[in-house]
This record gives structure tokens, C-alpha cells and sequence, in this order.
């Protein structure tokens, strides 16, 4: 199904699920062929990502993915924006806000992606770059809109969407957590690399499960 004819439900459960899967597959496939160590990332910090899609044969369903991932995201915040108009948002000018940061994450992500696995030293400042753009805008996009949904669900009177924002609100909190504590993490912490790499792996996997979060507001609006 072309992603122009997912609604915003189906686009945020693609968003959600086909990072997730991608990353850990690759993961899985780049350990067995020797090209990263075998661990548990989530918890041992062996390995990066980035280390995880950058070599055949686990480039080959990393970068594919997460290209179809950055193109369903884009999309996905354009719906957002239509979402919050059957609301009753009253803002363009905060909507096309987030979505404008939204789009610009995904752009990042696409740049990431495409300068991954190349030498020379331009190309490491484009993925380094490109990563830490797709997640500061995406997390930022994140927060803007489950913040108007709390206030909609909150106006609107709907308790289930009410839940489902403040509990998107509050993964930001803890993805904002994460990432504050990773500038001192770098400096007071001996083995701060392999730290780095399991706020890494914690952090994408959080900011992803908030489009599930995001799915399941939408369903219970379609419902």
C-alpha cells in the first residue's frame, strides 16, 4: 500500500514498528557475520547503531528501512497537522510548526542514512549531523504535538485521549531525561563510549514507541 494512502493511525504504528524491527534485525545479522560484538546493546553498550547498519549484509535491510522509516515520518506529521485540525486545533501557526520540525527530522534522518558507511572525515560530520538533528527535531515534534493533544483532550472533555497525551508527555520527559544526562555522562564518567551507546540504543527505541502512543490516539479519535 503506497504510503500516500495511510492515515495518520497506520503511519505512526510504520513509524513506530519498522525502525524497532529494522535496527534489531540488523543487529542480529551484523553479530552473526562477526561485524559488531554479541551482546545486549540495550544494557551492554557494545556496539553503536551506526556500527550496527554500516556493513553488508546488514546494511542491506538497515539503510532500506530506515528510508522508508524517514519518507512514512514526513508524511506522518503532514497527517498530524490534519489530525489536529479535526480537533478543533485553532493554530496554523503552531501547527505547521511542528510539523515544519518534524519534517526537517525526517530530512536529517534521510542524510544520516545516505552518508553512513562512507570514509572521510566530511561525511562522519554529516552523519553526525544528520543523527543529531533527526533526534532533537523529531523530539521536539513529538513534544509539541502531544502537548496540544493534552490541551484538545483536556478542552474536549475525552479522558482516554487525555491518558494517552499526558503519557506521550511524559515519555518526552523521560527521553528529555536521558539526553541531559548524557552531556555530564561524557565527562565524569570513566567509560563514558560504551554509556553514549546504551542511552543510544534506549533513547531510539523510546522515541519510537511514542508513535505507538500517537497510534493509539488516533485509533481512539476513529473508533
Amino acid at each position: 500500500m503506497p504510503i500516500r494512502f495511510l492515515n495518520a493511525g497506520q503511519l505512526a504504528l510504520l513509524v513506530g514498528l519498522l525502525p524497532i524491527v529494522a535496527i534489531n534485525l540488523s543487529y542480529v545479522i551484523a553479530a552473526a557475520t562477526g561485524s559488531v560484538p554479541a551482546c545486549i546493546p540495550y544494557i551492554d553498550g557494545c556496539t553503536s547503531i551506526s556500527a550496527t547498519g554500516r556493513q553488508p549484509p546488514a546494511s542491506w535491510l538497515f539503510k532500506p528501512a530506515l528510508y522508508v522509516s524517514a519518507l512514512a515520518m514526513g508524511v506522518f506529521w503532514l497527517h498530524a497537522d490534519r489530525w489536529l485540525t479535526a480537533l478543533g486545533e485553532p493554530s496554523r501557526r503552531y501547527r505547521l510548526a511542528f510539523v515544519w520540525v518534524g519534517m526537517i527530522g525526517a530530512l536529517a534522518l534521510v542524510i544520516y542514512v545516505y552518508n553512513l558507511g562512507i570514509a572521510g572525515d566530511m561525511y562522519k560530520l554529516m552523519r553526525r549531523y544528520g543523527i543529531n538533528v533527526y533526534f532533537g527535531f523529531t523530539y521536539l515534534a513529538q513534544l509539541l504535538l502531544a502537548n496540544r493533544l493534552y490541551r484538545l483532550a483536556e478542552s474536549a472533555g475525552d479522558s482516554t485521549l487525555f491518558a494517552i497525551a499526558r503519557a506521550m508527555i511524559g515519555l518526552c520527559l523521560l527521553l528529555l531525561i536521558i539526553g541531559l544526562y548524557s552531556i555530564p555522562a561524557r565527562y565524569f564518567i570513566a567509560d563514558h563510549t560504551v554509556m553514549e551507546r546504551v542511552l543510544e540504543w534506549n533513547f531510539a527505541l523510546l522515541m519510537h514507541g511514542w508513535f505507538f502512543l500517537a497510534w493509539l490516539g488516533w485509533k481512539h479519535n476513529r473508533a
